[in-house]
């Protein structure tokens, strides 16, 4: 998984493909010789390949992998669907998922905002949603890897409408 999230083809077509697409691309790219050795590895040693390309793609390219972790936080809150779809019903989707998260989105922004000065007793939520963006910016978020934070989101946006209905 980390490889997958960490390599040129992810720089370079990342948040628009698809996590599989990326990886068969980079499949593609080992020569055969390479995608047969690999074949014939145990999986600890598969795992321990995998990893080794990831920390060199990373150690060779900092900046596009600072980068490429910054896209992938801010992909990971983003109000549009992804990977992006070009089908009916991909595009359905993404309205969809749009029209439902932006305003909790936005309410979650202004909760957290609000609620800064109870840092302490909500906490919790904060390392939740930090959690959540180092996740990201080490493997990978389309918006379906985004779920776990998003009932976070919607403890803030109740917070933001709790305290303006108090006023």
């Amino acid at each position: 998984a980390l490889w997958v999230a960490n390599n040129r083809f992810t720089y370079q077509y990342y948040p628009w493909m698809s996590i599989d697409n990326i990886e068969r691309k980079l499949t593609a790219s080992l020569s055969p010789e390479q995608r047969k050795s690999i074949n014939l590895m145990p999986n600890l040693e598969k795992e321990k390949f995998f990893k080794e390309q990831a920390i060199k793609y990373i150690t060779k390219n900092p900046l596009k992998s600072i980068q490429l972790a910054l896209r992938k936080i801010f992909y990971s809150f983003y109000w549009i669907y992804n990977p992006h779809q070009e089908d009916s019903l991909g595009k359905f989707r993404s309205l969809l998922f749009t029209l439902s998260y932006l305003p909790i989105f936005i309410l979650g922004l202004i909760g957290i905002f609000l609620t800064r000065n109870k840092f302490i007793r909500i906490m919790p939520l904060y390392f939740l949603l930090v959690n959540s963006a180092l996740l990201a910016a080490i493997f990978w978020a389309h918006t379906r890897h985004t779920l776990p934070f998003q009932p976070v989101f919607i403890i803030f946006s109740s917070l933001s409408l709790s305290i303006f209905f108090e006023k």
